[in-house]
């Protein structure tokens, strides 16, 4: 059983060999976002995630959607549609209360938060850099628009751009700095089953900044 163990002054990076019973040397790198560099380039699956520097009181609603649009049926077929928005149920002392124990608190929601995003590429190195340019590029501009993805290549340009928007949005009204991320890589060479995977995946995870 592997497990990890983040400290202050120690780099993300980490290699798991993790087994869980028949399911051997399942091969997992971590790397913070000013650690990509290190990806290697081969063909796989990543995920982003939230990697805290301090506590975030908006942290609740960066790492899922505050909102959603609904649609619902009435009676003779009227329909009834908006925005519907989340409350919190996490007091502000709640949060105050765990500066003693963030690293602790930063470790266990490491380990256990689900991913804000996953993606796939040919060329995981090449495809992380680019998320990473393009998140700075909205961060330094955040009256970028983006009109969204439908349709579009998964490993492609325009799908790190859509990144860049959609988190890089999200980061800025919750002010959180883009050094609060970190990424897992999962390396497969046979680049079509990697594709078949993602896909099915990203469904059963649902991660809050998918594709729309």
């Amino acid at each position: 059983m592997a497990y990890m163990t983040i400290k202050k002054k120690r780099k993300l990076t980490n290699r798991s060999d993790v087994s869980f019973g028949l399911i051997e040397n399942v091969i997992v790198d971590y790397f913070s976002i000013n650690q990509i560099d290190a990806v290697e380039e081969r063909a796989g699956i990543y995920s982003w995630g939230y990697l805290p520097k301090n506590l975030n009181r908006n942290a609740e609603y960066f790492m899922n959607l505050k909102g959603m649009k609904s649609s619902v049926e009435g009676n003779f077929g009227i329909r009834y549609s908006g925005d519907l928005e989340r409350e919190s149920t996490i007091a502000a002392s709640d949060v105050d209360a765990l500066e003693s124990d963030f690293e602790y608190y930063r470790n266990t929601l490491i380990a256990f938060s689900a991913p804000l995003y996953i993606g796939i590429s040919n060329k995981l190195k090449t495809r992380l850099l680019t998320h990473r340019r393009q998140l700075n590029i909205y961060m330094d501009n955040p009256s970028t628009y983006h009109e969204g993805l439908t349709g579009c290549n998964s490993d492609s340009p325009e799908e790190s751009s859509y990144f860049g928007y959609r988190v890089g949005q999200s980061m800025k009204d919750y002010g959180i700095g883009v050094d609060n991320l970190f990424v897992k890589c999962v390396y497969n060479d046979d680049y079509d089953a990697t594709k078949r995977i993602e896909k099915v995946i990203n469904r059963i995870v649902a991660p809050t900044y998918g594709m729309r």
